[in-house]
């Protein structure tokens, strides 16, 4: 009697035996596991498959969060001086638009209304998200544009920057126009960010702290340019004050790379006894 014997896999076709189950390999030619650990889904993944992952939503709120902060305090602190000192600023609105000139209980008032603007867009782009948070930051970039066309026209007339509530020892120059082209680009990246985003939370944590470095540092760095590329015009009676903004204290230091030296009203203040 003869008897059938079951002819063995050929080893070049590479079968695969698990708990009685035949497995042929896959297209890729890697072999694919199961059977014992196939419900735990382990198995080879193909070769020279890499996984490719970019920033993802979480990322970019972070860096969103980090911008807004930066860009925030700035126009709140603008707009918080103002509130100190509406009248400087109401003197600034005076010497861009001589139909102004008689009405000065208007630019006043008018001062207030920007300030409050500037508060609220301000405060809102870092408080709120979603389509609040959206509006928010048009309502910066808004805020943004209308100081860099200010500033332009403040430029060409040689009337000095009052946009923190002070009276410059000097006109507005580059370093003022670069401080407002570098808002109107971090101002538009909270627009695009929100607008992709719309339903993205605050995002918290190293991300956004070194955006806020990054910020600052890209805000400092357009003002140091626009300075160098166009020095504000000295105007007449400030060579005294200035006398007080040079010194080589790191406060003096500090004032002078962010900007704050240039300030009549500071420097009358100090020289008082």
């Amino acid at each position: 009697m003869l008897r059938r014997y079951r002819t063995p896999p050929l080893i070049g076709a590479r079968h695969v035996h698990t708990l009685g189950q035949v497995q042929r390999p896959a297209e890729s030619g890697v072999l694919s596991l199961r059977g014992a650990d196939a419900s735990s889904g382990a198995g080879i993944a193909p070769v020279g498959a890499t996984k490719c992952t970019g920033m993802g939503t979480s990322e970019w709120s972070q860096i969103d969060a980090g911008v807004a902060l930066t860009v925030g305090a700035i126009v709140v602190t603008a707009a918080v001086r103002k509130l100190q000192r509406p009248r400087a600023f109401a003197l600034t609105l005076r010497r861009l638009d001589p139909a102004l000139s008689s009405r000065r209980a208007l630019t006043v008032r008018f001062a207030y209304l920007v300030a409050g603007y500037e508060l609220i867009v301000g405060s809102g782009v870092v408080v709120f998200r979603g389509v609040v948070g959206f509006v928010a930051a048009c309502g910066l970039l808004v805020a943004c544009v209308g100081f860099l066309i200010a500033l332009a026209r403040a430029v060409q007339q040689s009337v000095p920057c009052a946009c923190f509530g002070r009276l410059g020892r000097t006109a507005a120059g580059g370093r003022e126009i670069g401080r407002a082209i570098a808002l109107v680009g971090c101002s538009g990246f909270l627009v695009v960010q929100r607008a992709v985003n719309i339903d993205a939370n605050a995002g918290f944590g190293g991300l956004a702290a070194a955006a806020v470095v990054g910020t600052t540092f890209l805000i400092v760095t357009a003002q140091i340019i626009g300075a160098a590329a166009r020095p504000g015009v000295e105007l007449p009676g400030a060579a005294a004050s200035a006398a007080v903004a040079e010194s080589s204290s790191l406060a003096s230091m500090v004032r002078r790379f962010t900007g704050y030296d240039n300030d009549l009203y500071t420097a009358a203040r100090s020289r008082r006894p």
